[in-house]
């Protein structure tokens, strides 16, 4: 079994990222559980953050280190709040923003930056991207984040209202995920 430095201290995409690589016995040591460093997302792109992260903490700890960087892009903000969306605050105030859209003009998307870094070696990406439309008002009591008011393209529920399974099938960061297992990951859980 390999170690693997999650690079987050946010427990929701702890729990998820976890759950998604229990398959190949993959030991997932995260933020929380060893003293990482904080690092500054001062990146323009969900990629350069990503990368600034996975390299920052593979370096601090000598480990293989998976870094997310994600967020919800709505078309009417012109992308926003994209690579700000941990700062923009919580889903009321996206809500207030988009108060008077009808639902036809709430589409966004949310993408999903993982970089994967090993010390002294390239560090790699792998995007997700799931697209969908803001609702007018949140429902469902599961996930985290802006899940309660976003409703993937194709589905008539939220993320929110999704279980874990049914959310992996259209989330974001399962795509980027699984990207990374058929990648390099089986290969990691192997070595």
């Amino acid at each position: 079994m390999k170690n693997l430095v999650l690079a987050t201290k946010n427990k929701g995409k702890i729990t998820e990222l976890s759950k998604l690589l229990e398959p190949l016995n993959i030991h997932v040591i995260s933020a929380n559980d060893v003293a990482l460093p904080d690092v500054d997302e001062t990146g323009s792109t969900f990629e350069e953050n990503a990368i600034l992260k996975a390299e920052a903490i593979a370096e601090f700890t000598g480990k293989p280190a998976l870094a997310d960087d994600s967020g919800l892009c709505v078309d009417a903000l012109n992308g926003g709040p994209g690579v700000k969306t941990a700062r923009f605050g919580d889903y009321h105030n996206l809500l207030q923003t988009l108060s008077g859209l009808e639902p036809k003009d709430r589409a966004a998307h949310f993408a999903c930056v993982l970089a994967f870094a090993i010390p002294g070696q390239k560090t790699l990406t792998f995007e997700g991207v799931s697209e969908g439309l803001i609702t007018l008002e949140p429902q469902g009591e599961q996930g985290f984040g802006f899940d309660p008011i976003f409703v993937p393209k194709g589905d008539s529920k939220t993320y929110a209202q999704m279980t874990s399974q049914e959310k992996s099938k259209t989330s974001h960061r399962s795509k980027a995920l699984n990207l990374f297992v058929n990648s390099v990951g089986k290969h990691l859980a192997t070595s």
